[in-house]
């Protein structure tokens, strides 16, 4: 009998850097004849695609690097149960054997739900074999998703800090999530998440970091007589646990250093809440021009107090 190679450890290294993208932490990877072709962990907020699943990112690139659109006699090994529309391409790629670890009872498609292997309809099933990796693969959920929803006050996984070349993706992710509650009363919505690269590079840019994921960032652009707080978001599943008063106050700090006089910031004047929000921190409104109301805060630093 042939010894059995788990690749399942791949799979979680890719499910391990999807987390820190800010995507729920799923990796899988395509196996042909012992040797690796294909690895992909979630995507599906950077590229704003509900498809771009683990299974479904590495079926792809494995497709592309057999050049067929068949994958006989290939394994997939997965951290989490594959959803129905995994199970489906699973089965139509002809994947002979599926490697997977943490069930999930809430929205899996093999042993679960809709157990696609099952139906008439389903002309191909693979050999499936489940809870390999399981604890590693469990933890790696379990830990994510109560990072999200751990307070802040007490926490000491949380991180403030600057922002470095890669975080651009995942920063833009958190952007992105944070500003889709407008999307459906604010139709003349900026591009929040474009430049982020740029940004990092020329700019003073923080993020704040919870159990390793991007909750939050903030985009500081500074000039010779004042700062401009060009952008702040937090993602929605960290909302009210005060992350955006300890991103304003980083930036606060850094133009005390400065000792520059006040920060300047524009918001949308259909974001009533957020103005609410910037007055209770102490900034004021300045004016309004067109859809922006522009705000104000003074910088108190040792010699203002003299």
């Amino acid at each position: 009998m042939a010894q059995f190679n788990s690749y399942m450890d791949i799979a979680l290294s890719e499910a391990s850097d999807a987390a820190v993208r800010g995507e729920v932490p799923v990796g899988a990877v395509v196996v042909s004849k012992g040797q690796v072709i294909a690895q992909a962990g979630n995507r599906t907020r950077e590229l704003r695609d509900p498809t771009a699943h683990a299974e479904m990112l590495a079926i792809r690139a494995a497709c592309i690097a057999l050049g067929q659109e068949r994958l006989t006699g290939c394994d997939l090994y997965v951290t989490l149960e594959p959803c129905p529309m995994c199970a489906a391409a699973i089965s139509n790629g002809r994947i002979a054997r599926l490697y997977y670890g943490a069930s999930d009872p809430k929205s899996g498609g093999i042993a679960q739900g809709a157990k696609v292997f099952t139906h008439a309809q389903c002309h191909h099933v693979p050999e499936v074999y489940d809870g390999i990796g399981e604890e590693a693969c469990s933890a790696l959920l379990t830990d994510f998703f109560a990072g999200l929803r751990k307070p802040l006050s007490g926490s000491t996984n949380l991180q403030i800090r600057k922002a470095k070349p890669e975080d651009a993706t995942a920063i833009a992710a958190c952007f992105d999530r944070a500003y889709s509650v407008y999307a459906t009363r604010i139709n003349d919505l900026p591009e929040v998440a474009i430049g982020i690269e740029d940004d990092i590079a020329n700019n003073a840019v923080w993020v704040a970091v919870d159990c390793g994921v991007i909750v939050g960032g903030l985009v500081l652009v500074l000039h010779p007589a004042h700062a401009t707080l060009a952008n702040i978001a937090i993602d929605p599943s960290a909302s009210g646990r005060g992350l955006g008063k300890a991103l304003i106050d980083r930036a606060e700090d850094a133009c005390r250093k400065l000792k520059l006089p006040c920060i300047r910031l524009s918001t949308h004047i259909k974001m009533l809440e957020n103005v609410s929000l910037y007055e209770h921190l102490g900034w004021h409104v300045t004016d309004r021009k067109g859809n922006k109301v522009l705000m104000e805060k003074a910088i108190l630093t040792d010699e203002t107090n003299k």
